[in-house]
Formats: structure tokens, sequence, C-alpha cells
């Protein structure tokens, strides 16, 4: 009676022990399994007797397992192995194996196996060997972007998803600023999280801030419910299997406006880590497989921390270039005052000693000279004075518009132009000529400041057509070099590109004041206003053959 109640209990310890228990042949049958074992394979504990313990391991560990099994059943010492078993469903998993020979009677070898799985260790090591290498990349001299995409490409081997993307925050959206593995068809449909309504206008939340769409939006608008399997403590978003989501009731989707496009796209495994710096969610780093079960919940804890060290780089890496700009725009700035102090003083000088020549001269007529005379000495000197007049306003105009605080928001380029050319045509109303406007044409922009940058533009094409036949101007949009670029081109007088470089320095003119009235400071302005938004402008003439002149605005949304 009590070997048969002692025999019960070892059988019941054996089936219900916390770790996976296996005999095997030496040949690598399972023989026996107990409920465990089978847990961790992901089979039933009846099917695996007579599978073959060699079929669940990895290629890269099954010559280590074989060598050991044979060594094992020749010399009779236990071994304990780490190594990578595949689940009946394909995730893989690290265990530990401890192979130690059965003395049982039998003329073959006999192994008992105790398998425990180690992954969340195993990843724990790896990654923070792998979090060493990035800080390393971070940190080291270089091209920042690069670096960051060379982070990349290194996190999607280590992970082994089929396609990866880092999202950082431009303005309100949270567009890709690298990925791989990608489709055209699915960035051009996922790049952009800011949702709309029916209507096209931006959607908001009560809070004033905008809505972002689906899984994304949810982990960057920092909303995620850490009781909820889908999503950690740390605001990350992973899941094993995405197509049950597919079938999510809309009471039960804490998403707004789900796309699913992932999942449309056959990726079965998707995690959304946040990258964060100083507490706020600034970008995610997102990794897609198209095999189901591709990821543990240690793998993204660790890439959370990797993520929350890029956050911290990124951040300094910003202070860093936004010290580095302000020395720029600093040097920029006083090289122009300079330039401008000098032209200034120049062309002030020179005016001011030919006005008192002319007063002079009235002053020693003596009652002799003719009206005629006095006339036109009087002329020129109103005409200095009003020319002396202009480059004070100019400055007066310069010095409000760069103290105007920027304030963007999505501006109607159209509606911007409408009201220029208007201004214009009551100016000039004899002038006709024929505009080609491209439509529903918008910008994220100051917009006092964008008015200012039309109105100098169209009516330098407005000026310069003067003489032209049938005057001609075409205000649009180009890509360029992969940026969206705003353009004014005119058919007009021109200029040799070989004077290109004085265009947008102050106080300078290619063209003489007898042939077109200026101050030669607007160019100098609007370049000013357009750095000032982070863009740059340029242009492209010949001589009777007009003017292009081409300037970009981070962040404009085009048509």
């Amino acid at each position: 009676m009590f070997e048969t109640t002692s025999a019960a209990h070892y059988r019941n310890f054996y089936e219900n022990a916390p770790v996976g228990q296996l005999i095997l042949s030496g040949s690598g049958m399972v023989l026996y399994a107990n409920a465990q074992a089978a847990l961790l394979l992901g089979v039933a504990a009846g099917d695996l007797p007579g599978c073959s313990i060699f079929d669940q391991v990895g290629a890269e560990d099954l010559l280590l397992l074989k060598s050991r099994m044979s060594r094992l059943c020749s010399t009779n010492e236990p071994h304990t192995l780490e190594l990578r078993i595949r689940k009946a469903a394909g995730a893989v998993f690290w265990a530990r194996l401890d192979l130690f020979r059965l003395p049982v009677d039998s003329t073959g070898c006999t192994v008992g196996a105790i398998m425990v799985d180690i992954s969340d260790r195993v990843h724990m090591e790896l990654f923070a060997g792998l979090s060493s290498e990035i800080l390393g990349i971070l940190n080291s001299p270089g091209n920042f972007s690069e670096a960051i995409r060379g982070i990349l490409l290194r996190l999607k081997e280590f992970t082994r998803a089929d396609a990866v993307g880092i999202r950082l925050q431009q303005g309100d959206d949270f567009p890709y600023i690298h990925h791989d593995g990608f489709g055209g068809d699915f960035l051009l449909k996922e790049n952009s999280l800011v949702a709309h309504d029916p209507e096209g206008g931006v959607c908001r939340n009560p809070d004033g801030s905008i809505c972002l769409e689906c899984t994304c939006g949810l982990v960057l608008s920092g909303k995620t419910d850490p009781s909820h399997p889908l999503f950690t403590s740390g605001g990350s978003c992973w899941t094993n299997n995405t197509f049950p989501l597919l079938d999510l009731p809309e009471s039960e989707d804490p998403r707004f406006h789900p796309r699913n496009n992932c999942i449309h796209e056959g990726f079965g495994s998707v995690a959304l880590v946040p990258i964060k710096a100083q507490g706020r969610i600034i970008g995610i780093m997102q990794f897609n497989g198209y095999e189901k079960s591709l990821f543990c919940k240690s793998e993204i804890i660790a890439l959370e921390g990797i993520a929350a060290h890029v956050g911290e780089v990124l951040l300094l890496k910003q202070k860093e270039d936004e010290l580095h700009c302000g020395k720029l725009q600093l040097e920029s700035a006083n090289e122009d005052l300079d330039a401008f102090a000098g032209s200034v003083a120049h062309d002030l000088q020179n005016s001011i000693v030919v006005i008192q020549g002319f007063a002079d001269l009235l002053s020693t007529q003596d009652g002799v000279a003719t009206d005629a005379i006095c006339s036109e000495y009087l002329s020129r000197i109103l005409e200095l004075t009003k020319s002396v007049s202009a480059q004070i306003r100019a400055l007066l105009t310069y010095a409000r518009l760069s103290k105007t605080a920027l304030v963007r928001k999505q501006i109607d380029v159209n509606g911007v132009i409408a009201r220029v050319i208007d201004e214009l045509a009551q100016l000039h109303p004899d002038m006709d000529i024929a505009f080609t406007i491209q439509p529903g044409m918008t910008a994220l922009s100051d917009e006092a400041l964008f008015f200012h940058i039309m109105q100098n533009l169209i009516g330098n094409a407005w000026k310069f057509t003067l003489f032209c036949e049938h005057p001609a101007v075409a205000i649009g949009t180009e890509e360029i070099e992969g940026e969206l670029t705003f353009f004014v081109h005119d058919n007009g007088a021109g200029f040799d590109m070989a004077l290109a470089g004085k265009l947008f320095r102050p106080f300078e003119r290619l063209h003489s004041k007898s042939q077109f009235a200026g101050s030669g400071f607007g160019l100098y302005a609007i370049r000013r206003i357009i750095e000032k938004h982070g863009g740059r402008i340029w242009a492209e003439s010949q001589p009777q053959r007009g003017a292009t002149f081409f300037f970009t605005l981070p962040e404009a949304s085009g048509n």
C-alpha cells in the first residue's frame, strides 16, 4: 500500500511540477512530458510522446544539443544548456535545459530533462549589452540623423522585426523621420497621424490639443491603460496577434479613428514604444513583424529603456542645435548689421551731401537765378528727401518685423495672394497682368509675416514686368529635393545670375533707381522672415527673360 501511494505521489509531483520535465530517448524522441513542458512547447501533453525534441530547437543551437546528448549517453556526465526553443505556433523562447541520464533498465540511453523558460533574464542581459552599444552610438561624434538610422536598423536586426520606424514630433504631427521595411503606399497612408473631420478641418480634444489617430496616436497621446493586456506601465502598446483587433467593438476600442493599416498589411506582431524626454512623449519607436508571437514583455520593457536613452540624447541634441543655430543667427545678424550700417551710412551721407550742395547753390543765387533753375534744385532736393524717407521707412518696417513673435497657424495661401493682388491693383490701376495661381495652397506660417513675403515678391514681379508687352506672373508650389517649395515667377526684366549674391543684402540694388523704384531693402527683409520660419529663399533668372523666386517654409502643408 505504501509503495503504491508513494508512486502516485511521485507521479502527481512530476505531473504538476512548475518546471517542464521530459523523458527522452538517446535519439531525442520524447517518451514522456509533464503538463508544464507541454505548456512551454505550446502543445497538448498527450501529443508530445513520439515527437523529437530536436524539431523544437532552433537551428543555431541544434548541433550543440545533439553533441551534449551524445556525450551524456557515453559518459553519464550531466549537462546544462541555454538554447532557443520554438513553440508549436512558431514563437521562440530561451530555455535552460538540465540533462541527466536516468538509471532505467534498458539497452539504450534514457535522458531526463528539466526545462525552464529563462527568456526574461536572457533578454534583459542581451538588451543591457545592446543598450551600451546604442549609448555609444548616440554619444559618438558625427551625423546625428545617421546615428538614429543606424540604431533603428540595429534594433530591427535584434528584434527580428520585418519593418521598423521612428516618429518624432514636428509641430502638431508625428511623421516618420526614419523607417525601414514599410512599403510606399503604407507610408503615404500612415505618415500623418492628425485626425480631420469630414469637412477637412483638424479635430481637437476638449483641452484644445490635436487629435491623433489609431494606435500610434493613442501611445503618443499618453492615453494607454496599463491594466489592459495590450499596454505596459511605461506606456507602450504591443501584441503578438493583431488580427482580433479588427473585430474589436467600437465601445471597447480605446483608439481614435482606428485605421488598422498594420493589420491590413499582414503584420501579426506590433510593438509601439514611446520616446520620452523630461516626462513628455516626443515620438515613438515602431516594430512590426509578419510573424505572430514575435515579442515578449521583457523585450518591450527593455526597448522602453532604450527609447528613454534616445529621448534624453534627442533633447540634449535639440538644445545643442538651438545653441548652434542661435550662434549662427547672431553671426549672420552681425554680418548683416555691418553691411547694413555701411550701406545706410553711405547712402544717407551721399543724399545729405547732395541736398546740402543744392541748398548751398540756392543760397548763393542772390536773386539772379531763374525760376527754372530754382525749381530744378528744389525738385532734386525733394527727390533725395523722398529717398531718405523711404530708407527710414524700410528701417522701421524691418525693426517691426524683426520684433514680431512667430505665430504659426494653417493659412489660406490663395487668400493671402488675392489680398496682395487687390492692394497692388488699387495702387496701379493701369497695369494689366495675367496671373496664373495654383489653387488650394495652404501653409503652416505666421499669417502677417507670410503676407509681407507675398506682398514683396508679387510687388517685385508687378514692378519688373512694367515694360513687358504681355506681363505675366505665375505663383504655385513644387517639390524640390523632397521639400515643398513655393515660387513666384514673372516674365519681366530679370537679372544677371552673376549678381545674385547681392540680391538679399540690405540696400543692394541690381537695377538703377531711374529704371525701377525701390529701397533695395525688401528682399533682405523677407529673407530674414523666411529664415525665422526655418526656411530658405533663392532666385533664378536671365536678363530680359524674367525671374523666379523660390522659398521654403518647413512644415508647410502645400496643397
